[in-house]
């Protein structure tokens, strides 16, 4: 992809036209649910093409923290710590809140994942970080709850273990694959820490239209 980048600039740019590029066939991979018959193959053939194009920025995180905050490993523990704080109030929330609100509504929370997310474009300083990675552990639990509920209705019957273990591990590929490919967009191009933050921000907010019409049938459960 490198190489194909280099030789093939698009409107003056090898990197901020193809990043571009990627985002809307993201978002277009997203729009395919809309259109995604009930069954479970579609699905998660569909899931398949969304994740190739998610870019994360985990990696480039932990470096901003130590290379431009200068935090040492035990604030950065701490940072976690605080993000893991978040996701137990939110996991706790939605153990309450599932029960009253079907999921249609619930998957709403996607867009409350995009809005946390979209904190780190000003971590800029210690005090800020506390507040964001805090929030961003509310926001990033109440969407990872959201739509394995959705994954887990999805899978078919007498399949259940099999259905929904390959749908988190598309999860999981994309959670780290991604990671790795905006770090290597951040050191190979130099890509700046905000344009990652808008890019992976962009995912649930695509998300959140997208599989709530997917399945009406489940998500209305």
């Amino acid at each position: 992809m490198g190489i194909f980048t280099d030789a093939f600039p698009i409107f003056g740019t090898r990197r901020r036209s193809y990043i571009i590029i990627n985002t809307s066939l993201a978002a277009i991979s997203w729009a395919a649910l809309s259109f995604t018959p009930h069954q479970y193959g579609k699905l998660l053939t569909v899931a398949l093409i969304v994740n190739f194009f998610m870019v994360g920025f985990s990696t480039a995180l932990f470096y901003r923290q130590q290379d431009v905050l200068h935090l040492n490993t035990q604030t950065q523990g701490i940072l976690q710590f605080l993000g893991g704080i978040g996701s137990v109030a939110a996991a706790m929330w939605y153990g309450l809140t599932c029960k009253r609100v079907n999921l249609r509504n619930l998957l709403l929370c996607l867009t409350v994942s995009t809005v946390t997310n979209l904190g780190y474009l000003v971590y800029s300083s210690l005090s800020r970080a506390r507040v964001i990675d805090g929030i961003n552990g509310v926001g990033y639990t109440m969407a990872e709850c959201a739509l394995m509920a959705l994954a887990i209705r999805a899978t078919p019957k007498g399949s259940e273990g099999l259905g929904f273990s390959l749908m988190m591990s598309v999860r999981n590929f994309a959670l780290f694959g991604s990671d790795i490919f905006g770090s290597w967009l951040l050191d190979k191009y130099r890509v700046p820490f905000g344009a990652l933050v808008v890019s992976n921000s962009a995912e649930p907010a695509k998300e959140s239209a997208a599989p709530a019409f997917a399945s009406p049938e489940l998500a209305e459960e």
